[in-house]
C-alpha cells in the first residue's frame, strides 16, 4: 500500500467521525452562551465543596447527598459533582458558566462517538452508521441536557451506557489480555455511569438482553461475563448510597419535588405510567420542551 493510498484510507475512516463532530458542534453552539440556571444554581454555585480541589472536598463529595448541603433527597451523584469540582477548581472557571457549557457540549459529542463507534461493532454500513448517531445526536431533547448544566449528570450516565456496550462487543470479540482489557473498560463505563445517575444501570438489563438474544456466544459463561461485571458496579452503587443515607443525610420527601407522594396506591402509579408515556411521545414528536416537567 503507497502512502497516498494509506492516507487516503485513514481519512475515510475519519470523515464519519468528522461529520458527527461538526453537525454536534453546529447544533449545539448557542448553549455556550447559557448562564447557571435552574437547578444549576444549587449544585454548583450553592455547593462549597468545589471551590477548591483538597482531599477534604473530595471526600465530602463521595460521602454526601447530591444536594448536599442545601438539602437532602436521596440521591447519591458523585461522579457529576466532582466534574463540577474538575470545572470550577481545576479548569478555573469558578462560577463563570461558559467551562461548564464547553465540558457538557464535549461530553455530548463524546456519547455521538460513542454512538458512532457501537453502529459501527453492531454491523451498520457506515452511512447508515452516520445517519443513526446524527439522529440521536441532533434530536431536540438533547437541548435539555446539553444547553442546562444540571443535565451533566444524564450526559455522564448516557456516556457511560454506550462505552459500556461498546467494550462489551470488543470485549466478545477478543481473547486473552485484550479481553479483560476491554472488560475493565466496562466495569470502569458502568462506574462512570451509574456514579453519576442512577438511571444508568440500565446498562445491566440491556447487556442481559444482548447476551440473550446473540447467536454467536453459545457458551453460558461467556455470555455472562459483561451482565456480571455490571452488576456488580451495580451492588456497589447502591450499597454506597445507602451508606451515604445511613450517615445521616435521610431524604427529605417533598411533595413539591414528587406529587405523587400525595397521590393514592393506584392513581400514582396510573400518573407516573402517564409521564411515562408523555416523555415517549415527545422522543416521537418533540413540538414542545420544557425546561422541568
Amino acid at each position: 500500500m503507497t502512502r497516498d493510498t494509506a492516507s487516503s484510507s485513514a481519512l475515510a475512516r475519519l470523515a464519519p467521525a468528522v461529520v458527527v463532530a461538526v453537525v454536534v458542534t453546529a447544533s449545539h453552539i448557542g448553549s455556550l452562551a447559557n448562564g447557571l440556571t435552574l437547578d444549576a444554581r444549587a449544585l454548583v454555585l450553592g455547593n462549597p465543596a468545589l471551590r477548591e480541589a483538597t482531599w477534604a472536598n473530595v471526600r465530602t463529595i463521595l460521602t454526601s447527598d447530591y444536594w448536599s448541603p442545601m438539602a437532602t433527597n436521596g440521591l447519591y451523584r458523585p461522579v457529576t459533582t466532582l466534574s463540577f469540582l474538575a470545572n470550577w477548581a481545576l479548569l478555573g472557571n469558578a462560577g463563570r458558566p461558559l467551562g461548564y457549557h464547553v465540558v457538557n457540549l464535549l461530553l455530548h459529542l463524546c456519547c455521538a462517538l460513542a454512538a458512532l463507534a457501537l453502529f459501527r461493532r453492531l454491523g451498520l454500513a457506515t452511512a447508515a452508521a452516520v445517519v443513526a448517531t446524527l439522529l440521536f445526536a441532533v434530536h431536540p431533547v438533547t437541548t435539555e441536557v446539553v444547553a442546562n448544566v444540571a443535565g451533566r449528570a444524564d450526559l455522564l450516565a448516557a456516556l457511560g451506557v454506550l462505552c459500556g456496550l461498546l467494550c462489551q462487543a470488543r470485549a466478545r470479540a477478543a481473547r486473552g489480555g485484550a479481553r479483560m482489557a476491554w472488560e475493565t473498560g466496562l466495569v470502569a463505563a458502568a462506574v462512570l455511569g451509574m456514579f453519576a445517575k442512577e438511571n444508568a444501570v440500565v446498562l445491566l438489563p440491556l447487556l442481559i438482553v444482548w447476551e440473550a438474544l446473540s447467536p454467536s456466544a453459545a457458551e453460558w459463561r461467556a455470555r455472562a461475563r459483561g451482565p456480571a461485571l455490571a452488576a456488580g458496579v451495580a451492588a456497589v452503587m447502591l450499597a454506597a448510597r445507602w451508606w451515604v443515607r445511613a450517615q445521616g443525610y435521610p431524604p427529605e420527601s417533598s411533595p413539591l419535588d414528587n406529587p405523587i407522594l400525595e397521590a393514592g396506591l393506584w392513581e400514582g402509579r396510573a400518573t407516573a405510567l402517564g409521564v411515562l408515556a408523555q416523555q415517549a411521545g415527545t422522543l416521537v414528536w418533540p413540538a414542545v420542551l420544557r425546561a422541568d416537567y
